[in-house]
């Protein structure tokens, strides 16, 4: 455990009454950190998937998880396609996660990261859905499942990411991995909890 000398990142979601929110930071945390990458070798051998986040403190670990040939997905979120930040964890990405909000022409993004040798790439739209296109040129445009009461929009990002990957990593195919994705982020938005509680969370339809 390597424990930031600034602190943990925080930041405080400010919602309105229709889930749209504004991320203030309370403490953004170190820009870099003294760690070996090499600590994480260990905990690859045998790994499914490493999720990483665009913090920056990730980037020296890029080059390592690219060598180990492990499957890495990354979620850009508001990316508007031109900011340099996001250059490194983009194309380290095999599974490219973000939202449109910012990213109008998702489409085209979508197919330049599968041509870079991306394998999937999943956008979603909010209350709208989510696309997505993989590697061997399916493309699935998913909409998102109706609600009753929007209690809580954070975490639904989230909550999409973990049943599409659950369902991809078990052998569902890309329709499958959308349609799941979107009942567990439809879940999250009607929990105060960041993650819904599986009690009133649907069964997922796995292969």
């Amino acid at each position: 455990v390597h424990v930031d000398p600034e602190g943990t990142q925080r930041h405080v979601n400010l919602m309105d009454a229709g889930g749209d929110r504004i991320s203030v930071f309370a403490n953004a945390g170190s820009e870099e950190l003294d760690i070996d990458p090499s600590v994480i070798e260990p905990l690859l051998e045998g790994c499914d998937l490493v999720s990483v986040t665009i913090n920056n403190y990730c980037r020296p670990f890029l080059p390592l998880l690219a060598e180990a040939g492990v499957p890495v997905s990354i979620d850009i979120h508001d990316y508007d396609g031109r900011d340099a930040y996001h250059r490194q964890f983009i194309e380290t990405a095999d599974y490219l996660f973000a939202s449109s909000i910012r990213l109008p022409e998702y489409d085209d993004f979508m197919a330049a990261r599968i041509d870079a040798g991306a394998e999937m790439v999943v956008v979603t739209h909010g209350a709208h859905g989510a696309s997505a296109m993989s590697s061997d040129g399916e493309y699935v445009d998913t909409e998102a499942v109706p609600v009753l009461r929007v209690v809580d929009t954070n975490g639904a990002g989230d909550a999409f990411f973990a049943g599409f990957m659950v369902t991809h990593l078990a052998g569902g195919d890309l329709e499958m991995s959308m349609a799941n994705g979107a009942v567990l982020a439809a879940a999250a938005v009607q929990s105060l909890e960041l993650a819904p509680d599986p009690e009133q969370t649907p069964d997922l339809n796995l292969p």
